[in-house]
């Protein structure tokens, strides 16, 4: 077993933790907060959450083999102690748990954000991206990066799926433990505006701070779009950040450029030359921007350097991506040549304006976008790329944001030629609701379709245009499922477009 609890030690941490069974001292293997995924030996973190109360799976969580349980003290049961005790486990209250999980987790994984550098990336849109082209970058250099976030936890090119963007804290400080133990001297992680208001990433030591972009997205949540601002803002807030990456192209990073809150030193990344007066040893732009289908080439000025990009991607916003990686490189090696030879070795994310081609066929772009301002940048991007049609394939999730689902069907209808409307994942909303909250942001519904089974609503778009014409399939980018009521059914938008360019099955 490879962790150590000890109480004393834990209590000088939380004076108000409560040890009321059990050893004061033990050997655990890991922490976990779903009871379903204990094995013998772990310890199980009992919290009050919005649905559950975790402390309800405690009995099963000992059957499980749990040596350790960590509860919430408010409102715990204290009938259930004396019963614990006869189980040879040890339990330990804490109140206000769910505030200091972050700091618990990190504290029984040995703190091991200490010892790795850490960059966090934050940002309504292209975040994924970022995350996983800084580690594809520092994979080149170091041999290794470890990444969590959307595309899942684990060294680069061998991530294990996760359910949530920013993972529970336990998970986090979990993941960091198992990238420094297996060698990694960087991670990568998406930090959703949830994971920092939930604390997720409250003792995670991060070396860098990327600000991508602030669109319109989890208002559901955050009510207004100044709460999922502030929301942002907390990740370049911590003591231990040494380098902001800002994105001053969006107006959200302007304000963070001026933000005296923030005292890690900034590095502006913009599209456009600085203004003059402005000190370049803090930014970085390009020039001679020039956009094919074979991809971006630029001009880069860098503190460091300039050099040039030459790049298998799509879109200025793929350019905002790229710029980010080279400020982190840039800090971390100090010399533009050695930047520009990593940079130029980096290739598309799946899922993330990937291309997907066939021979007489058209080109389809497979696209995770799934908000207005992220599908606006794409269906942009591909014009700036098709001289043809462009059709735009897409639906809304449910169960999420409503207010967005006019707006993305508005922007669809505005840089498509033609639309189609189909299922994305539905989960407990009725299809016909989604596409009803559609349809009201459209000039003309009379002339956009609905085509449920999402490989037919690509089958008729690409029925419909010439191989010199561009199909759009946005929303799902790398997911390989559908959610229809609470079950996830095999789906991959991947694979449905090339079974429907090569006229094979999609197995």
């Amino acid at each position: 077993m490879d962790r150590v609890f000890n109480f004393n030690a834990f209590e000088e941490h939380w004076p108000a933790a409560e040890l009321v069974a059990g050893e004061k001292e033990l050997n655990f293997n890991h922490l976990k907060i779903d009871s379903r995924a204990l094995k013998p030996g772990d310890g199980f973190v009992a919290c009050v959450g919005h649905k559950l109360d975790g402390r309800q799976f405690i009995d099963s969580a000992i059957e499980q083999g749990a040596k350790l349980i960590l509860a919430e003290a408010a409102g715990f049961d204290r009938d259930k102690v004396s019963h614990i005790s006869e189980q040879s486990v040890t339990l330990v209250l804490v109140e206000a748990l769910n505030e200091h999980l972050s700091d618990i987790a990190a504290l029984l994984y040995g703190n091991p954000s200490e010892n790795i550098l850490t960059i966090g990336v934050t940002g309504t849109n292209g975040k994924s991206s970022c995350v996983q082209m800084l580690a594809q970058a520092l994979h080149l250099i170091d041999g290794c990066c470890w990444t969590m976030g959307t595309l899942g936890c684990g060294p680069f090119g061998a991530q294990i799926e996760n359910e949530n963007t920013t993972a529970d804290p336990i998970t986090i400080q979990r993941e960091l433990n198992k990238a420094v133990s297996y060698g990694c001297a960087n991670t990568a992680m998406e930090v959703s505006s949830h994971g920092l208001v939930q604390n997720r990433v409250a003792s995670v030591k991060f070396d860098f701070a990327v600000f991508t972009n602030l669109t319109h997205e989890h208002l559901d949540y955050h009510k207004t779009m100044d709460a999922y601002g502030e929301a942002k803002r907390q990740l370049f807030l911590g003591e231990s950040l040494k380098w902001a990456i800002i994105n001053v192209d969006d107006k959200f990073g302007r304000k963070l450029k001026k933000d005296s809150g923030i005292t890690a030193s900034k590095i502006f990344l913009s599209l456009k030359e600085p203004t003059e007066g402005a000190d370049l040893r803090q930014w970085i732009w390009v020039e001679d921007i020039r956009l094919t289908l074979k991809g971006i080439r630029a001009n880069v000025f860098t503190p460091w350097g300039q050099g040039k990009i030459k790049v298998p991607l799509i879109g200025c916003f793929n350019l905002n991506n790229i710029l980010s990686v080279v400020a982190v490189l840039g800090v971390k090696l100090q010399n533009a040549d050695e930047v520009f030879k990593v940079v130029n070795q980096l290739t598309s994310v799946a899922g993330r304006m990937q291309l997907i081609r066939g021979d007489d066929k058209p080109l389809i772009i497979v696209d995770y976008a799934h908000t207005p301002d992220a599908l606006e940048q794409a269906l942009i991007a591909t014009r700036e790329h098709c001289n043809g049609k462009i059709v735009t394939v897409f639906g809304c999730g449910g169960d999420r944001d409503s207010a967005k689902r006019p707006l993305m069907a508005r922007v669809a209808e505005k840089y498509s030629n033609a639309v189609i409307f189909t299922d994305d994942n539905p989960r407990t909303e009725t299809p016909e609701t989604i596409i009803d909250d559609m349809r009201a942001g459209l000039k003309n519904p009379d002339k956009v379709t609905y085509v449920s089974d999402r490989k037919q609503a690509i089958e008729q778009a690409v029925a419909s245009v010439s191989p010199l014409d561009v199909v759009v399939i946005a929303g799902k980018g790398h997911e390989g499922y559908q959610i229809i009521g609470t079950t996830k059914h095999k789906l991959s938008d991947v694979n449905l477009a090339k079974d429907v360019l090569t006229g094979g099955r999609n197995d």
